[in-house]
């Protein structure tokens, strides 16, 4: 089956430009320069008037939802530049998850939404290491899209960079083993798909 997907390729040059990594710090974006890149707005069109009914495989659906996720998560941290927290965008009334970020397939959308609504009911919990929300002990960002002809090997090599990110996967220190907190956070999705 051809894939349906968006082809990215926007993004593609975003991400090249502006994601940046760096074994010691990890990964970043630089937020000055993709507001003023002409591609960012053509992103965020693309996702606001993409037609969702061209995603027919699970595979693309997983793709696209993982770089919707992400693109909103950039959005939200651009556009309220500088902070020291993604969490400070929000309240404990209404956390900055479920604030509404931008739009997606002519819906407007949470990153709560991207994320309990549709990439959480596909089960695949290697998503959970290639979503980057902005946070330190977050994943880091991709610098390539996913694309559902390489999710596998893409999902595969994402959760192997971040388990060996001693700062954010995993480490040992005096014997003991430590794994980041998103094993805690979302612990019942670790038991019931693991």
């Amino acid at each position: 089956m051809v894939a349906t997907e968006p082809g990215w390729s926007d993004y593609r040059a975003l991400l090249k430009r502006h994601a940046k990594t760096d074994t010691r710090k990890g990964g970043w974006v630089e937020c000055s320069g993709i507001v003023n890149d002409p591609c960012w707005r053509k992103v965020l069109q693309q996702l606001a008037s993409y037609p969702l009914h061209r995603l027919k495989t699970k595979k693309e659906r997983l793709a696209f939802y993982i770089n919707a996720y992400n693109i909103m998560a950039i959005k939200l941290i651009v556009k309220n530049w500088p902070l020291e927290s993604i969490r400070d965008l929000g309240s404990l009334f209404v956390p900055v998850w479920k604030k509404t970020v931008g739009v997606i397939g002519g819906e407007s959308v949470s990153l709560s939404d991207i994320w309990r609504g549709k990439l959480r009911p596909m089960g695949q919990l290697r998503s959970y290491f290639a979503l980057a929300c902005g946070s330190a002990s977050c994943p880091d960002l991709r610098r390539r899209p996913y694309v559902a002809r390489q999710l596998n090997r893409q999902l595969a090599d994402q959760s192997k960079r971040f388990l060996n990110n001693c700062s954010k996967g995993m480490t040992r220190r005096a014997g003991r083993v430590w794994v980041s907190k998103l094993y805690s956070w979302f612990e019942d999705d670790f038991n019931r798909f693991g």
